[in-house]
């Protein structure tokens, strides 16, 4: 019986948190595009990261 309140917790978390999450991306349309753009901006940094640390590689 433990488990099953534990689970139901849990879960009630998870779907409060998504719910929330649902009422924030509602509200925030406006901020998605934002969003989107630090999204590539951070990927484009991991890329040029990984291509520093190649070249720091190659120069050893």
């Amino acid at each position: 019986m433990k488990t099953w309140k534990v689970g139901r917790i849990t879960l009630g978390l998870f779907l409060t948190g998504i719910t929330s999450l649902i009422i924030f991306t509602v509200q925030s349309v406006g901020v998605l595009p934002m969003i989107k753009d630090a999204i590539t901006r951070t990927r484009h940094s991991i890329e040029i990261n990984k291509t520093i640390e190649i070249t720091e590689r190659a120069q050893d």
